[in-house]
């Protein structure tokens, strides 16, 4: 560095730091200033000295993060992990120090090295840490060169914030200091790993420049700025007291995995045992992994029956797995499994039914007396051989199969895996060494495709599959952009590619069949898209086949809330499909309740991509799954019928609305709890039931009622639940749970379902009926639902009250009442 250069490092860091002497933090990239002919130590340490000698306490960030790992630090030889001007200065100044905190250390040179140095640093960032004195002198925090997602001091205000985000964790290790070795532990505000919430300080930095707090000087290709420590105490205390998240760059994302932690602490887990005569250890956590990821919202905890007790465990009633009580069981048995070995090949056929009836006996005890849902696998071969002996293993897993099949055909609800077919994807199931090694029946890679199956299952178990799917259109219904190569030009049918859009079309539209709604979001000319979906020849998705669409260059983010929103749809309850991986990560950074396929660059794939989705789990497809599309439809004729009517009365007398109130049966118990497990927002109290839970309640005296309407646009559908529940020393009757559809809001259905319910209490001959609301972030719409229907608050807070007595419900209702 010539002695210009020299000169212009010192002036431009005095510049910042100003003429009164006093204590500075100085992040450094020395780096990025890139000075012509490069950066010599002395010449850097030069303006160091000067500012010293002028009465400078400077900071240097020496922080080794390595001791989180490593649990040691040497406070004399363990470099720097952030810069080596704290190492430079650390050996050039005999007076310099270097503070004893074994990741957060500072090399201070100045009069209040001695001062920093005494700080205890109870926790990191707290009150007896360096960052509390640096607050208290009113510190100059410095970026030579470091840009400002650099500066650790921003840190300090989010743990004195107690942000949701982070927590504290102890790291235990041990300090040399002038070759003492010392027992110590670091307590650190850390980011909680399963939020995932990564710091943006933008809205923290562009409030400092706004109130001109931030001085800046350009230094050769970058730039030197400081602010103070009071200015960034002053703007992160009022930012954070706005919005606890306002750090977070993903706080869309978090927000909304701290709500379902919430949810998930709230409710009871979801029990799942996974049965086998193998090692099925590796399956277990595979599928606890999975689930833990699809599905945030709920704690699942699993149960596995010790290697080779899984008859006794089934057989004697007093047995871990039935105190366990699953609500949903596995049964992943393969007939060499029964047998113990290897492969099937070595089985004689006599030995192979013997073991398989044996088998298909336990599964009956078990499921006879479980009452949860039950998994089987179907029986297949694994192994490659001749073709005679192929076609004798073939007979013989043929066998088993109906005999597994004819004996569990009393058994309702069985749910059957295929195991050929989860064979046939082309990942090899079997590893001879995993085996033999510890008896493992499947490869890793088999293992977490048949997990992805299991936890499909549970989250179609749990009402946490997707309703509708939202489609882009260019290279994702077709090839090609539409604005570009105009309709005649964009690939759909004939030859590759456009063959492969068109198999993903019809495969999309089978599964609208079944119940799935579709809408389409696309940034395109609404006319030109409109009229190829209309008019096109090789298109196989038409308008009639949509719900919604929107087809604009506004954010799809937003247009995907506005579906929902006019569909009254969770988002939850969305999936979004989109080849372009910056319109996939849009979403997932906007609307993180929302599923988002990832699509592989080739759409050979796309429909393999979709298909393997759990989120498109299908267990049973009723009555209600296929009038889903139609609902959806008849709500926008309802929507524009409300707009034309002369008034809400004759609105709601002009729908000619039938309410069903149905005992819970048979017929409806499938759909009474996939309400329970899906309805969010119009739920009173948000208690997650199964079937189970149903009959049980049911049958110790509880009135669980299905509500069902149909009007004239609408076939009749269950659309909510309320259960009585009674309290018999008091004479009165408790609403355990009130929940309904929100497609069905602003129609007074819960009116009239509530002076239903006030009537029914009455004929029970209890004198109150109570209410409870338990206020979650997305039940809103039902908060006062109590209050706007009679009912008076109590004293316990959220429970309210009204008399149990006949009530008539609105004139616009036919009312059949089958309680």
């Amino acid at each position: 560095m010539t002695v210009a250069n020299r000169e212009a490092f010192f002036s431009a860091l005095h510049s910042v730091l100003g003429n009164k002497p006093g204590l500075a933090v100085i992040h450094s990239s020395l780096a990025a200033l890139a000075p012509p002919g490069g950066l010599e130590k002395w010449d850097a340490l030069y303006a160091i000295d000067q500012l010293v000698r002028m009465g400078w306490t400077l900071v240097f960030p020496a922080f080794t993060f390595s001791f989180t790992r490593t649990g040691r630090f040497d406070c004399r030889n363990t470099p720097s992990e952030t810069g080596i001007l704290a190492d430079w200065v650390k050996e050039s100044f005999p007076q310099a120090t270097r503070t004893r905190h074994p990741i957060y250390s500072f090399v201070v040179v100045g009069s209040l090295k001695q001062e920093i140095s005494n700080c205890v640093s109870r926790t990191t960032f707290g009150d007896t840490s360096p960052f509390a004195l640096f607050e208290k002198y009113n510190a100059s925090i410095v970026m030579l060169g470091a840009t400002w997602s650099s500066c650790t001091p921003f840190h300090r205000y989010e743990e004195l914030a107690e942000v949701p985000y982070r927590h504290f964790k102890e790291f235990n290790g041990e300090i040399i200091r002038d070759g003492e070795r010392i027992n110590t532990k670091a307590v650190m505000y850390v980011r909680d790993l399963d939020l995932d919430a990564r710091n943006d300080w933008s809205n923290l930095v562009q409030q400092l420049r706004s109130h001109d707090a931030i001085q800046t000087t350009p230094l050769w290709r970058a730039q030197i700025e400081a602010t103070t420590m009071g200015e960034i105490a002053k703007s992160a205390r009022s930012l954070l007291s706005d919005d606890p998240l306002s750090f977070i760059g993903n706080a869309a994302e978090v927000r909304h995995r701290l709500e379902l932690r919430v949810e998930a602490a709230r409710l009871e887990p979801f029990r799942i045992a996974l049965l086998g005569s193998s090692n099925l250890d590796i399956a277990g956590h595979e599928l606890m992994a999975q689930l833990k990821t699809l599905l945030p919202g709920r704690r699942c905890i699993n149960y596995l029956a010790p290697f080779g007790q899984l008859g006794q465990q089934i057989m004697n009633s007093g047995s871990a797995l039935w105190n366990f009580s699953a609500e949903l069981t596995i049964f992943a048995d393969r007939i060499e499994d029964l047998l113990g070995l290897p492969a099937l090949d070595l089985a004689e056929p006599e030995n192979a039914l013997d073991a398989v009836q044996d088998y298909a006996n336990l599964v009956c005890h078990y499921a006879k007396t479980n009452g949860g849902t039950i998994v089987v696998h179907r029986f297949s071969t694994t192994h490659t051989h001749n073709v005679e002996r192929m076609n004798e293993l073939r007979n013989i897993t043929e066998q088993a199969n109906k005999l597994l099949e004819d004996q569990l055909q009393s058994i309702p609800g069985v749910i059957w895996i295929d195991l050929a077919t989860e064979y046939a994807s082309g990942t090899a199931p079997y590893d001879p060494r995993l085996w033999h090694l510890g008896r493992i029946p499947y490869t890793k890679a088999f293992t977490a495709k048949i997990s992805k199956r299991w936890a499909g299952i549970v989250l179609a178990q749990l009402g946490k599959t997707v309703r509708l799917l939202v489609l882009d259109l260019d290279n994702t219904m077709w090839g090609g952009v539409l604005g570009e190569d105009g309709p005649e030009g964009i690939l759909l049918g004939g030859d590759f590619p456009g063959n492969a859009f068109s198999y993903f079309q019809r495969t999309i539209k089978s599964l609208a069949a079944r119940g799935l709604a579709l809408a389409v979001c696309s940034k395109n000319d609404e006319s030109l898209a409109l009229d190829v979906l209309e008019n096109h020849a090789a298109m196989i998705l038409r308008p009639d086949d949509l719900v919604a669409y929107r087809v604009n260059w506004q954010p799809k983010w937003q247009n995907i809330r506005e579906i929902a929103l006019s569909l009254d749809l969770g988002l939850e309850s969305v999936m979004f499909i989109d080849d372009n991986p910056v319109e996939r990560e849009a979403i997932k950074l906007n609307l993180p309740m929302v599923k988002v396929l990832d699509l592989p660059q080739d759409p050979t794939f796309y429909t393999d991509a979709l298909l393997a989705s759990p989120f498109l789990e299908v267990l049973q497809t009723g009555k209600e799954d296929r009038k889903r599309v139609a609902s959806y439809k008849a709500r926008q004729k309802i929507n524009l019928e409300r707009s034309s009517a002369a008034s809400m009365e004759d609105f709601l007398c002009g729908l000619q609305m039938q309410l069903f109130i149905q005992p819970l049966n048979g017929d409806n118990i499938t759909r009474a709890a996939q309400l329970c497990q899906k309805t969010n927002q119009f739920n009173t109290t948000t208690r997650r039931y199964s079937a189970r839970d149903l009959d049980e309640m049911k049958s110790s005296g509880c009135d669980v009622a299905v509500v069902g309407l149909q009007d004239k646009f609408s076939e009749r559908e269950n659309i909510g639940l309320i259960i009585l529940r009674p309290d018999r020393e008091e004479s009165a009757g408790v609403i355990d749970l009130f929940l309904m559809s929100c497609r069905v809001l602003g129609r007074t259905v819960e009116t009239a379902v509530l002076n239903w319910a006030s009537t029914r209490a009455h004929n029970r001959g209890w004198v109150k009926l109570r209410g409870e609301i338990i206020e979650t972030p997305r039940n809103t719409p039902v908060r006062n639902v109590f209050e706007e229907n009679g009912f008076h608050a109590c004293e316990l807070p959220g429970h309210w009250e009204r008399n149990a007595a006949p009530a008539l419900i609105p004139d616009w209702f036919a009312l059949h009442d089958q309680f």
